[in-house]
């Protein structure tokens, strides 16, 4: 099974040296996990929710706002990023 890592870095191929480093802050950022306590159980969910939202504000904060951008770093469709920031009623400033 490929990780959330390999996967992104397959769909999102950065063409120039900006978006190389964008690109390579959001695979950072990715590596990045809490560490969860399963003894006392969890809401997987909420934990899915919680990391879809930490991915989405991280790759819009890196691309100034910029959704279409956004959506190619997380190799999702632009409406697919707009469905789920609308969904978890995300906010972010553009540059």
């Amino acid at each position: 099974m490929q990780s959330e890592n390999s996967k992104i870095q397959r769909k999102a191929q950065p063409k120039t040296n900006h978006q190389s480093t964008i690109y390579h802050q959001l695979v950072k950022a990715l590596e990045t996990t809490k560490n969860l306590d399963l003894r006392g159980g969890i809401n997987f969910y909420e934990e899915i929710r919680q990391y879809e939202t930490a991915l989405i504000q991280r790759s819009l904060q890196l691309t100034c706002g910029s959704q279409k951008k956004a959506a190619r770093l997380l190799g999702l469709l632009p409406t697919t990023l707009n469905e789920k920031i609308k969904r978890y009623q995300i906010s972010y400033e553009e540059c």
